[in-house]
């Protein structure tokens, strides 16, 4: 498990996290929400150092993430990141990318190395494309490549920086059982959404953050989130009951309406 305390980090000397109290469970999926800049992205860099802290600490398993070596961090937290550049490189090689940490100079691949990238390869629904060079696929199919780099990694922890970018309807619904599956295999998942009927949908544990600090934590099904969500986004949320749960609509906030 994964626990954040009273973290505080950012950029240059300036905070975007502002004292963050969090924790990430196995079996669970945690969905971080917010307006662009809130620091959804920046919690997830932070996890993974590539953001260092100000203050407070991140443990995973009870143990401070600056005691652990690059290789035994990655073996516990995978990451997904937003933007990346498509490498040059067939889309099973760069799956193989994952199995690094794993590996020592000079890599050389496993026989089980191979068979956990070509499961993640099939999981991904990308078989066809395994010969494929990443570069010349479309953005969702890039998507899903790095995904699939991301579970070869086998880690306890995968965190997802809005990983439905460039999938259509059909695509983000496969992924989301993924997602499912993942979870229910015993892994922590934590996902940075935009949708936010999906992340509301998806999420055993939401996050609602603005400005750096969270302003709603919990279960979306048990606790309502309407009036946190109000605040990150300036829109206005009916939350109406249906037979397998709740439906969500959202609106612009009309001029001179409460808030």
């Amino acid at each position: 498990m994964i626990e954040l305390h009273q973290l505080t980090a950012g950029y240059e000397h300036k905070a975007v996290l502002k004292g963050i109290d969090l924790q990430f469970e196995t079996g669970k999926i945690t969905v971080l929400v917010g307006p662009n800049g809130c620091g959804k992205s920046t919690l997830l860099k932070t996890i993974v150092r590539l953001v260092e802290i100000d203050h407070g600490q991140i443990l995973i398993d009870s143990c401070p993430i600056s005691s652990l070596s690059a290789p035994l961090l990655a073996q516990r937290v995978a990451y997904c990141a937003q933007n990346r550049k498509a490498p040059e490189m067939e889309v099973l090689k760069m799956i193989l990318h994952g199995r690094f940490a794993y590996l020592r100079y000079p890599r050389r691949y496993r026989p089980e190395d191979l068979a956990i990238a070509r499961q993640a390869l099939h999981w991904a629904n990308l078989d066809a494309y395994a010969e494929e060079r990443v570069s010349k696929l479309s953005g969702g199919m890039q998507q899903k490549a790095y995904l699939a780099m991301a579970l070869a990694q086998d880690a306890e922890t995968i965190l997802l920086d809005e990983p439905t970018s460039y999938l259509d309807i059909v695509h983000q619904l496969r992924l989301m059982e993924l997602v499912r599956t993942l979870a229910q295999a015993n892994k922590a998942v934590v996902m940075v959404l935009h949708d936010l009927t999906m992340a509301l949908e998806m999420a055993d544990h939401l996050v609602v953050m603005k400005e750096g600090q969270i302003l709603f934590q919990g279960n979306p099904k048990i606790h309502d989130p309407s009036l946190s969500i109000e605040e990150a986004f300036e829109v206005k949320l009916e939350r109406i009951a249906v037979p397998h749960g709740w439906h969500y609509h959202f609106r612009l906030r009309s001029e001179g309406e409460e808030k």
